[in-house]
């Protein structure tokens, strides 16, 4: 299945065959200037292949940015998603589409890649969707990440991205071969849809925290003397041949970082007069942890995360737990909240058949227990109308239904066929729907679909719309 795939997908050069015999491998940094090896105080101009270049180097410029993307791509590519499907064949085709993307690497290695170009490069994210031949009607074989610093967009909706693969050659890319995901989309239309990634922008707090983490680094590391102790006047010769002597008696013991502090004797008749130089310590005025914090909140609010992924809160008094529990509310309305809709739209209406979609699977049991108690208030509310003869068990089951609360597969016959859709959810285009439903004829219907029938059918959808309007206007008929 793997060769089957790669035969028709566009990295097909990508990928070398192995000869035997040793394994040379050299990787060229795409012909930048050297000047963009190294994080720059400002990325090159929006927008640029080599601005993205700087934008997705900085994972290795900054650790805690570096962690911060890692956590993001932790928790969605561990989090739990279904497939479903009327179709048992089409559920469990889906299935292994998914599992087997980025050519049998598996999900978890197949999201994380394209999560680090989503969040690291404004030029977004972009998955082959592989064909079994080149027609749109084929069937899909598999889905494959796309290096984004490849992928040049066209502007044109018929083709929208070329891909260059490894041996230089350019791939024109229908609209029907490729995702492409991109992170807060630039509304200049003469961008061609890139946007605004995470990296770009907490470019400057990544700058600022690397900034201050190396230059820590070169005052308390390295082999250097600590400090200089010495009574009375010195000359510069004098301090250089006390280092010079240090820096011997370092190599003569195998000392490669610490060295401690020099104390340099000043024969003289005067008092001694200690002074001290220091040569590694942090200078006054800079508070390392507030400069800390800060950047770290902007990391979590670029890319989407709780605060506490990042640092978790110590020394709060007890309203620590609700404070958290408010922070996790906000945080599922960030950045990544947006790309998993984006995902679970791309994926169930450019990729998966009719009648299957996908969906992640969020196992909270706080936001269960909300849907829980929502549910046992609809089911007081309904046993209450039943039991006063305002609705029937009919009416009562259909509306339960209709909200969720029980399976579909529980009615005989919907009454309310014209039910909602969620953004995520399809129906068979062969089932009419709309105003192209059939109207039913209440003098010429078969006998199972009498008048009555019709006004359950109407009390039914009336109630499930929205049910606490529809309990006052019950209250309200049967006050007259």
């Amino acid at each position: 299945m793997t060769d089957d795939v790669l035969k028709h997908s566009v990295t097909k050069d990508d990928v070398l065959s192995y000869t035997g015999g040793p394994v040379f491998h050299f990787m060229l940094p795409l012909s930048l200037p050297a000047s963009l090896l190294a994080m720059p105080p400002e990325p090159p101009m929006y927008w640029t292949f080599e601005r993205d270049a700087v934008l997705r180097a900085t994972l290795y410029r900054e650790d805690m940015w570096a962690s911060s993307i890692g956590i993001a791509c932790t928790k969605m590519s561990s989090q739990a998603w279904e497939v479903e499907s009327e179709i048992d064949l089409r559920t469990r085709r889906a299935q292994d589409l998914m599992t087997q993307a980025g050519m049998n690497k598996g999900w978890v290695n197949f999201i994380t890649k394209h999560l680090q170009d989503y969040l690291l490069t404004d030029n977004g994210a972009f998955v082959e969707i592989v064909r079994a031949t080149t027609s749109l009607n084929s069937q899909i074989i598999g889905l494959i990440p796309l290096d984004s610093l490849r992928c040049q967009r066209t502007g044109d909706p018929d083709i929208p991205v070329i891909y260059r693969d490894l041996k230089g050659r350019l791939h024109e890319m229908q609209s029907w071969q490729v995702i492409d995901l991109v992170d807060m989309p630039d509304p200049g239309e003469a961008w061609f849809g890139t946007g605004h990634c995470a990296a770009s922008r907490a470019y400057h707090a990544i700058h600022r925290e690397a900034a201050i983490s190396n230059f820590i680094d070169e005052k308390v590391s390295g082999r250097r003397i600590l400090s200089m102790y010495f009574v009375n006047a010195m000359n510069q010769t004098q301090i250089n041949n006390a280092i010079s002597s240090v820096h011997g008696q370092a190599d003569a013991k195998g000392v490669v970082s610490y060295m401690g502090a020099v104390i340099v004797p000043v024969p003289g008749e005067k008092a001694p007069e200690v002074t001290a130089i220091p040569f590694a310590e942090i200078p006054d005025g800079i508070n390392r942890k507030e400069e800390h914090d800060i950047n770290l909140l902007v990391y979590a609010d670029a890319i989407g995360l709780d605060i506490q992924d990042l640092q978790p809160l110590t020394g709060q008094s007890m309203g620590t737990g609700a404070q958290s529990q408010v922070l996790d509310d906000k945080a599922k309305g960030k950045g990544l909240a947006a790309w998993r809709q984006a995902w679970t739209h791309a994926i169930t209406w450019n990729v998966l058949p009719d009648l299957t979609t996908f969906l992640f699977v969020e196992k909270d049991y706080k936001d269960q227990q909300a849907v829980a108690n929502i549910k046992d208030m609809n089911a007081q509310w309904l046993d209450r109308y039943v039991k006063n003869t305002t609705i029937t068990p009919a009416q009562a089951l259909q509306v339960a239904v209709d909200a969720n609360d029980l399976p579909k597969e529980f009615l005989t016959s919907d009454m309310t066929p014209e039910s909602d859709l969620s953004d995520a959810e399809k129906v068979d285009e062969e089932t009419p729907q709309g105003d192209q439903a059939p109207v039913v004829d209440t003098q010429q219907a078969a006998p199972d679909v009498t008048t009555e029938a019709v006004k359950e059918a109407s009390t039914a959808k009336l109630i499930a719309a929205e049910l606490p309007e529809a309990v006052k206007l019950f209250e309200e008929v049967s006050h007259e």
